[in-house]
Order: structure tokens, then C-alpha cells, then sequence
């Protein structure tokens, strides 16, 4: 933000043109000059999150088994070849693992201190994950497995917060109040990423476009949308019909729509965000 970058008078340039055009005429076409100091100072960005994903490995490791075994691991995160390869680019990845890994963290010692601000520190940064990348939304599905490993094993998270720990103590029987336990948690969590998912498109220039409307009439209204023969044969199902013409969504279209194209490109089928609702 502090450099003197320079941009075209008239943004609507890039408004037709591929995120891979608008790279190339940014960096070389506006920015040729200072090219090297450019890119130098955006990396910047990634080796800052590679050392605060080192800080956090070496203080859980530290944690569960002793100094010097947060020592070790401080030492080799470095060395692993993912680590290696996204640390030094552009790119989301890195910041996504960060978010994620340290959302497992606060859970994790929240298990372990029952303290409400590691569990809110948890729900920031699994909020924080779902604006980074699309691929963070499998954090519910991986939580939710390691709750029904802790009730398989008999345990369960201890509330210090007298109010919550006065709404489990409700239910009778251990399983039941452990059970309630980790639904309370699973809803904060749930809470705290929407909140946040909705502040970042309220801040954005998509805005909140499609919240609490129907899929197929937040469909009608986008011109960059296209259907391919298999994506046709979704839409004409009943279901999703009912489902796309009844069913309000309370997330921002675009959001909705970032899910299914990632879920598409991850499954070789270009447009699958456009049925995604299914």
C-alpha cells in the first residue's frame, strides 16, 4: 500500500479479461520499472505467515511434549516441501494453513483450559480460513469427526463460563452433557465464521448480493454464468428445482457460487458451481 503502484485510469480494462491477462499487464505493462522491488515486497506476505505458522508449530509442539520437541519441530516445518514451495509465492494457500491449523489449536486448548476467549480465538480464525480459500469449509466436517472420536473415547470440553457450563449441566446423564457440550461449540464456531463470512462480502464490491434469496433467482440475474450438458441435466432435476426456486439461502450468492467453482475445478467440471445447491 505504500508503493507507488500504478494502475489504468480506467479499471473497467480488466473488466473482460482472465485474472491471468490482468497479472501480466499489471506487473510488466504498469509496473515494468520496479518489477523486482514489487515482487520482492508482495512476498513479504507469505514469509510472514511461514514464520507465524513456524511460532504456532513450536509452541503446540512444546505444549503436548516438552521444549525440546517444539524445538525440533521448529526446526524441520521449515524444511517440508509444501511449506518450502508456498512460502515463497503469491498465493492463498499459506494463509489458509495458518488459519486452520491455529483454529485447531485454540479448539485444542480450549479442550484443555475450558477458557471462552481460546474457543472465540478458535471461531475467529476458522472465520478468517472461509474468506481465504474455499477449500476451508472441510474444517466442520474434520471437527465434527473429532467430536465423535472424544464421546467414542469418553471425553469431553469443561466450560469455566458459569452460564454454559450451567446450560450442559441441564441435560442428566455424562454422555448427554458432553454431547451438549460439543453441539454448544460446533454452534459458536458456526456463529462466529458466519459473521465473519458476511462482514468480508459486506466489505467487498460483490456486497451482500443473493443473502436470504433463492439460488435460482440470484442465478438469473448473473451474466457470467454457463451451463455444460451435465450441469442442464442437474437443473432440470425436481429437486433441485424445488430447492433452488423455494429455498432462501442465508449466504451471499457469490460465496455460494466460490464454493461450487472450486468444487468443480477440484472435479474437472467447469459450471459445477451452477448447481451446487444440490
Amino acid at each position: 500500500l505504500l508503493m507507488d503502484i500504478n494502475l489504468p485510469a480506467n479499471h473497467l480494462e480488466f473488466a473482460n479479461q482472465s485474472m491471468y491477462e490482468v497479472s501480466q499487464k499489471f506487473l510488466f505493462d504498469y509496473n515494468g520499472d520496479d518489477l523486482r522491488e514489487t515482487l520482492i515486497v508482495s512476498r513479504l506476505g507469505s514469509l510472514v505467515l511461514s514464520l507465524a505458522l513456524g511460532i504456532f508449530i513450536y509452541i503446540w509442539a512444546k505444549r503436548l511434549f516438552g521444549e525440546k520437541a517444539g524445538l525440533m519441530a521448529l526446526v524441520l516445518s521449515p524444511f517440508n516441501p509444501t511449506i518450502l514451495s508456498v512460502s515463497t509465492i503469491i498465493g492463498r494457500d499459506l494463509a489458509v494453513t495458518v488459519f486452520i491449523f491455529t483454529t485447531f489449536y485454540f479448539l485444542w486448548s480450549f479442550y484443555k483450559s475450558g477458557k471462552s476467549t481460546e474457543l472465540l480465538l478458535a471461531g475467529l480464525m476458522l472465520g478468517l480460513g472461509q474468506v481465504t480459500d474455499y477449500p476451508a469449509i472441510l474444517a466442520f466436517p474434520l471437527i465434527g469427526f473429532l467430536f465423535v472420536v472424544l464421546l467414542i473415547m469418553g471425553k469431553g470440553f469443561r466450560f469455566r463460563n458459569s452460564w454454559l457450563n450451567s446450560l450442559v449441566n441441564r441435560f442428566k446423564g455424562d454422555f448427554w452433557r458432553r454431547l451438549s457440550g460439543m453441539v454448544i461449540i460446533f454452534i459458536v464456531l458456526l456463529l462466529l465464521s458466519y459473521v465473519i463470512i458476511i462482514a468480508n462480502y459486506a466489505c467487498s464490491s460483490y456486497g451482500l448480493r443473493g443473502l436470504f434469496r433463492t439460488f435460482e433467482y440470484s442465478l438469473s440475474r448473473d451474466s457470467d454464468i454457463s451451463f455444460g450438458d451435465s450441469q442442464k441435466a442437474i437443473a432440470s432435476n425436481p429437486l433441485y428445482k424445488a430447492l433452488a426456486e423455494n429455498v432462501p439461502l442465508p449466504l451471499p450468492y457469490y460465496y455460494v457460487k466460490g464454493l461450487g467453482f472450486q468444487l468443480g475445478a477440484s472435479t474437472g467440471v467447469t459450471g459445477t458451481y451452477a448447481t451446487f445447491i444440490v
